[in-house]
């Protein structure tokens, strides 16, 4: 089938907010985990594709007919390139920037700042390889997001997954080349361990573009999750949901400021409570005891290190035991 026009083309993104440096989580870290686009999108270094479906078309969740990712099409969003309304292959695309292909990639679920491209391009700024990360959204079950009961060096609370059989969540899962994979390894070690979360530990994953993912990697932090004084984990509040709703969780603004007016974390001086470094209320939440220690995903293997589970090697979930993906390529003649 052939490429659609202007009508299925992207409308126009805050590209300030959304793709700039400057406002990425680690220069800005009261608004961790920083702005996730509202759409599946593929993230480079000066540019972002929307990623549609294989004739073109937006995405839709449960009426886009599952396919696999690369025979997906994108188009770029920024304002530079709107004037091009057409449609590639994701395959090609990625072999067009010279980028590993989509099978070889492994899918990592994105639950804080790494699903804003602001804070991608700013982890990955002085990098020699190209930066390409297709980032597509998922309904995610089984996986709750919550806090750390710890602040990091770049002065907010960052985020942590945790098993509850009840949430559902729309999250990234991000397919990451090798050197990519262990360039997030190192950033998040030695406080996180990369673990593969599938049905095994009650969790499922479906794409926007209608595929159902074997599983997925996370990184889960050590140490527990951040909890309120019943012991109950906070929720982090996702970008893009209602924060109205009174299950939508805190944001890092207002759990900073929670945490600051606990009179236990942050007792008064002089009659109002001080200003705590980030050590200082790291200390002070394990100290209170604000934490819920355990966290079963974090119990899970380590596969830090080790070779990765590539998405071309998974069947998709529910597959039959004879079914395999499809090469690079070869559903091209359906296009």
């Amino acid at each position: 089938m052939g490429e659609t026009g202007a009508a299925n083309a992207p409308g126009p993104y805050d590209e300030e907010q959304l793709f700039d440096l400057k406002a990425a989580p680690r220069l800005v870290p009261q608004t961790y985990p920083g702005v996730w686009p509202p759409d599946s999108v593929v993230v480079a270094a000066d540019r972002m594709w929307k990623v549609v479906d294989r004739y073109g078309s937006a995405l839709a969740w449960a009426q886009t007919p599952p396919v696999r990712l690369g025979v997906c099409r994108v188009r770029s969003v920024l304002a530079a390139d709107r004037k091009d309304s057409s449609a590639v292959q994701l395959n090609r695309l990625a072999e067009r920037e010279k980028c590993a292909s989509i099978d070889a990639r492994a899918p990592v679920l994105a639950i804080g700042s790494n699903a804003a491209p602001a804070q991608l391009r700013h982890k990955f700024r002085d990098r020699p390889e190209t930066l390409f990360v297709p980032s597509i959204r998922a309904r995610v079950r089984g996986v709750a997001v919550g806090y750390t009961p710890f602040v990091s060096q770049f002065g907010y609370v960052p985020a942590t997954a945790y098993p509850d059989r009840d949430a559902e969540a729309v999250l990234a899962v991000q397919f990451l080349d090798d050197r990519q994979l262990a360039e997030l390894d190192e950033s998040e070690s030695p406080y996180y361990r990369r673990v593969w979360l599938d049905a095994a530990q009650g969790v499922s994953v479906a794409l926007e573009t209608g595929e159902a993912l074997a599983g997925a990697y996370a990184y889960v932090a050590g140490g527990g999750v951040l909890a309120d004084r019943a012991g109950t984990p906070i929720r982090m509040w996702l970008p893009g949901t209602d924060s109205a709703a009174p299950e939508s969780g805190l944001n890092q603004a207002d759990l900073m400021a929670s945490l600051h007016a606990d009179p236990e974390i942050n007792p008064p001086a002089d009659g109002a409570p001080g200003d705590l470094s980030g050590a200082e209320l790291t200390a002070a939440i394990g100290r209170c005891g604000r934490l819920r220690p355990d966290n079963p995903f974090f119990d899970l293997p380590d596969e830090m290190g080790s070779v990765p589970r590539r998405y071309g090697s998974m069947l998709p979930a529910g597959a039959p035991d004879d079914a395999r993906a499809p090469a690079p390529g070869e559903l091209a003649g359906e296009m």
